[in-house]
């Protein structure tokens, strides 16, 4: 018997700021085609909920999997704990290629944090 080999899915995650969850696809004043068509043909969450209102402890619960006082990062602009790994170190120990583009806040710096790519991120993006 021959073994057949999985392919991994590409993973696109996009994050917006302050963005309710009728602003995308749903009402006649915005109209994002591409955005509904990338949905259409993926995965999205219908009902999503995170684990604080600010900026930085929202991302850090999001990008560790972790709530943000575990993380180190529990109001804005406070880094992650040294010991904390994030969603782009586990890709790529799975082999997966990983860029991330945007506000990081898990630094401990503003919103585009030192202008450099995130441990477990391509550093040439």
């Amino acid at each position: 018997m021959k073994a057949t080999m999985i392919e991994k899915p590409n993973i696109i995650l996009i994050l917006t700021d302050s963005q309710g969850w009728n602003l995308i696809g749903r009402n006649n004043y915005i109209h994002t085609p591409n955005l509904h068509k990338l949905s259409e043909t993926g995965v999205t969450f219908n009902r999503a909920y995170n684990v604080c209102p600010l900026c930085t402890p929202a991302r850090a619960g999001t990008f560790t999997g972790e709530y943000p006082h575990n993380a180190g990062a529990w109001s804005n602009d406070m880094p992650l704990w040294k010991n904390i790994r994030t969603l782009g170190e586990y890709l790529q120990k799975t082999d997966y290629e990983t860029a991330y583009m945007g506000k990081w806040y898990l630094d401990g710096f503003d919103y585009f944090g030192q202008g450099e790519a995130p441990e477990g991120y391509d550093a040439d993006f």
